[in-house]
């Protein structure tokens, strides 16, 4: 890369802009390639001749004017639907999936006839007639898919048609990992047009990229030749435990003097990764890389096109210009036409200017006055293309930052292409109109703008990029961060495509040199994207994975971390991510420990010895500020030491103590408005009293098989017995009720349907007297929505419900198991097992929105007969289950202590989802 960034140099230095071409696999390496030439301050313009491929496809199509509609996804899918027999949308999928690789091998005629009478590929006749019957389909229409440009791109060079390489010298194309038959053909034709100084790509496979060869790049002793970095591996509770440890590791960098630039997040999907991101980067101050978007009519390039157009819509007759003060009435211009254009370009953007203003009358004059949709629309677009628009964006004012010029030059590039588009789209949405006039045209094009975003990159922006694996490849960075490095994420699951299963894929491959990537060339791919990633660590290399997923079920460590161990000889450092950052306030809520015994637990764990001697010494759990005082301190001791605790209340605390202090200790409340609907809690209670009042009821019938109409006629009359409930109107009330049958009806006839349980306690109130270890008794109040029961030889079987209104923003199975993020569910537990007598098997949560049981853990071998389910996943051992209820007893102390003590810190936990974003008090709290 280092020759091909000096010949570039060397022909933008002469402005040469022509006689080079580099085309990139990703916008990553692209925008590395550009801010390479950047650094050296380059000075002239700066011409678009670093590309993509897909971007490189569409330049030529572009300058070539060849007109390429695509076909959308939601179109391309119905069409499919509609010539294949079967109708199901992953089918569906599966064929076009297949179709799109089939195009991307660059297959030729003569060849696809050659596989159609192949009899070895026999059962993929069905697919040939598919995929003939939907490239007809697409002509009949006029649509392309985006492969087919790719063809048309290899048809023109072929015919020596493309005028981008007329005068082209120089070639560059590198860093594509097995790139697809069309594109090899593509670029390997483009390199024949400069064979003597063509730099041009080999194919970069397996073979050239193992693993574990204890090679630290991709070429030895190449350009890319290096050290190897200080590796470590983390494990996090869960994903969101993966970002918060990637904040931290970023905060030491910083703090050490590194900078936001040295660092990039590595993750396999990006996408799903992004919003806990943004959330826990903004909330930690961290910037990520983003792009800014804005609305189209705030660029002043299109404000200003929209000005020229309206000129042409004010000319009379005769063809005379109105006033440009008329085009903008705060503007105050003297009565004198004689120069009417160059008084507006006084007030236009320098982009619009021609040099020799007297050609623009007859510019303008290409756009008629009147016509359909696609003629102005045509007209519009013929005299932009008239204009040196691309040029002078590109020709910017040299006093300008090279930097900023580049962005600026990006943006207005962007908006161009968004207007040239919304004119396209115009054109097709009115071609059966009759004729209209322009002035009509225009306003209707400039109410559409107003509602159009157009994104670009800001000149000045800095921030920590977030890439998939092969978008990192040939670039390079002192720190690198992988995120998700778990089986099935990455490497992900491979599965090969029914439609052309493995067996065929090798004879096409074998045969025809046609390259359809099997399950296994899927997973040895994988290997090659995480080898880029790897390559990409100059000095630190950070790997992390998750012990749970977000349903708290068990995950397993990418097979990768093995390789890992055996290429790097140094050997790699194994730690764990601690849940919160801020060790010592953070600590009561992290362990069900003792101060002596928490010492241990974070002295394994490396944590410096100043705060393991704090809390050996008891002084992690320091006052916090709002009870300094002796007296507070002992009143508040005083009032906790024999107090009874609500199950709920613990798990408010445990949610966020400062929000517990306000609700508890001072007793505020959320301000109540008048709203035009049933607030959640009276919905929520109103669901919880006919629950209880059916079931008991139906219990009482001795649990009979029961009609639909039975159950339907019974919960309406309970709702008539309601009284409207104040503010609502009765007419509101009415549809309310509505709501609330169906969903009723639906939610039990399914719970009567399901496992061999059967309600017997509805809200069961118990008191609860915990024997702590050395800590006394701790007293505990509850009342547990609906316990289910079965008699099981002479003795009774339980399973233990609490009712929510969604379950949606409850912490994930993992968090309440490894890390007692709630203690409802164990505390219920212990409280029925030892009043009930009999023994607990099942406990979980039912979403009345969602109509299911949710966050479910059972005992070994009683999932099938609590939930009738044949899966057996989740179920806890008998060990497992003693040890969550022993730490949550644990816990529960801890949380009596830190009360007692007064300890009440602006905390959020991180597994509750939207703490601060619903919270009564956050305009009072210190931590928002």
């Amino acid at each position: 890369m280092q020759e091909a960034l000096e010949k570039v140099r060397e022909y933008i230095k002469n402005r040469e802009w022509d006689r080079y071409l580099v085309i990139l696999p990703t916008s990553e390496l692209r925008d590395y390639f550009i801010s390479e030439l950047l650094a050296d301050e380059i000075a002239g313009m700066l011409y678009p001749g670093i590309y993509t491929f897909d971007s490189f496809v569409q330049e030529v199509l572009h300058r070539e004017n060849v007109k390429m509609p695509l076909i959308g996804g939601i179109e391309r899918h119905e069409l499919m639907r509609k010539i294949c027999p079967a109708k199901t949308y992953g089918v569906v999928e599966d064929i076009l999936s297949a179709i799109a690789e089939i195009k991307k091998t660059g297959l030729s005629p003569e060849k696809w006839q050659a596989l159609k009478e192949d009899e070895e590929l026999c059962g993929l006749n069905l697919f040939f007639v598919l995929y003939e019957r939907y490239n007809d389909e697409l002509k009949k229409r006029g649509l392309n898919d985006s492969e087919d440009r790719y063809y048309k791109v290899l048809e023109l060079l072929t015919g020596g048609q493309v005028s981008l390489l007329d005068n082209l010298e120089y070639f560059y194309a590198s860093w594509f990992f097995d790139p697809t038959g069309i594109e090899e053909k593509v670029l390997k034709k483009v390199g024949e047009k400069v064979p003597a100084k063509s730099l041009f790509i080999e194919r970069i496979e397996e073979k050239d990229f193992k693993l574990d060869d204890g090679a630290g790049c991709i070429f030895p002793g190449g350009e890319r030749a290096k050290a190897f970095p200080d590796v470590t591996v983390f494990s996090a509770r869960d994903r969101e435990e993966e970002v918060r440890g990637a904040v931290k590791l970023i905060k030491e960098h910083l703090a050490g003097g590194g900078r936001i630039e040295d660092i990039v997040l590595v993750c396999r999907h990006p996408d799903s990764y992004a919003p806990v991101l943004r959330r826990i980067f903004d909330k930690a101050g961290l910037p990520l890389t983003r792009e800014v978007k804005k609305p189209l009519l705030s660029n002043l390039l299109i404000n200003d096109i929209l000005k020229l157009f309206k000129m042409r819509a004010s000319q009379g007759e005769e063809g005379l210009l109105s006033h440009p003060a008329d085009l903008n009435p705060a503007s105050s211009r003297p009565d004198d036409r004689t120069d009417d254009i160059s008084l507006l370009l006084q007030e236009i953007s320098p982009l619009l200017a021609m040099g020799d203003t007297c050609y623009l009358p007859e510019k303008l004059g290409l756009i008629p006055q009147s016509g359909t949709y696609g003629e102005i629309a045509e007209g519009l677009k013929t005299f932009l293309k008239e204009l040196p628009l691309v040029d002078n964006i590109l020709n910017l004012p040299e006093e300008l930052d090279l930097k900023e010029r580049f962005s600026l030059a990006g943006r207005d590039l962007r908006a161009l292409d968004k207007l040239e588009e919304i004119l396209e789209q115009m054109a097709k949405a009115g071609e059966e109109e009759e004729k209209t006039s322009l002035s009509f045209f225009i306003s209707r094009l400039e109410t559409y703008l107003g509602g159009i975003t157009y994104t670009f990159a800001p000149a000045d922006f800095k921030g920590i990029k977030v890439l998939d694996p092969s978008d990192i490849r040939g670039l390079s960075f002192p720190v690198v961060i992988m995120l998700g490095l778990n089986e099935g994420v990455f490497p992900i699951k491979p599965e090969s495509n029914w439609v052309i299963p493995d067996k065929e894929r090798q004879i096409l491959k074998a045969k025809y040199g046609l390259y359809l990537p099997a399950a296994r060339d899927i997973y040895e791919r994988e290997k090659v994207l995480f080898k880029a990633a790897l390559n990409a660590a100059r000095e630190k290399l950070y790997l992390l994975y998750s012990l749970y997923d977000e349903e708290g079920e068990e995950m397993l460590p990418s097979l990768f971390l093995n390789y890992i161990r055996k290429l790097y000889p140094g050997g790699v450092k194994e730690e764990q991510v601690i849940p919160w950052l801020s060790y010592a306030e953070d600590l009561s809520l992290v362990s069900p420990f003792y101060p002596g015994e928490t010492a241990e637990y974070l002295r394994e764990r490396g944590l410096p010895e100043e705060i393991v001697d704090a809390v050996s010494r008891g002084k992690v759990f320091a006052p916090c500020d709002h009870f300094t005082s002796d007296g507070a301190l002992k009143a508040i001791n005083s009032k906790y030491q024999d107090f009874t605790f609500a199950v709920t209340s613990l798990d408010s605390y445990i949610k966020c103590p400062l929000q517990y202090f306000f609700a508890s200790e001072l007793a505020l409340k959320e301000k109540e408005e008048a709203k035009d609907a049933i607030s959640p809690l009276s919905r929520g209670t109103l669901l919880h009293k006919i629950l209880c009042s059916f079931f008991t009821w139906w219990k009482g019938e001795g649990y009979r098989q029961l009609k639909e109409s039975e159950v339907e006629t019974w919960i309406y009359n309970e709702l008539e017995k309601e009284a409207i409930p104040s503010p609502l109107h009765p007419v509101l009330w009415e549809m309310e009720k509505e709501k609330l049958h169906e969903q009723l009806v639906d939610f039990i006839l399914n719970e009567m349907e399901r496992g061999e349980l059967r309600p017997e306690y509805m809200e069961w109130s118990f008191r609860l007297e915990l024997a702590g270890k050395e800590k006394g008794v701790m007293k505990i109040s509850g009342a547990i929505d609906r316990i289910d029961s079965l008699e099981e030889e002479g003795k009774k079987v339980y399973a233990v419900y609490d009712y929510k209104n969604s379950t949606g923003s409850l912490p994930g199975k993992g968090d309440i198991f490894a890390y007692l993020a709630s203690l409802q569910l164990p505390l219920y537990i212990m409280a029925v097992n030892e009043k009930l007598g009999g023994e607990v098997k099942g406990a979980g949560y039912i979403g009345l929105k969602e109509g299911k049981v949710d966050k479910f853990f059972p005992c070994e071998g009683w999932k099938g007969r609590i939930l009738n389910s044949s899966n057996k996943k989740g179920e806890l051992s008998a060990a497992d289950w003693e040890d969550w209820l022993s730490r949550a007893r644990d816990m529960a102390f801890a949380l009596k202590d830190n009360l007692q003590k007064g300890y009440f810190p602006p905390q959020p936990h991180s597994a509750w989802e939207n703490v601060c974003e619903y919270c009564a008090f956050a305009s009072i709290c210190f931590y928002r």
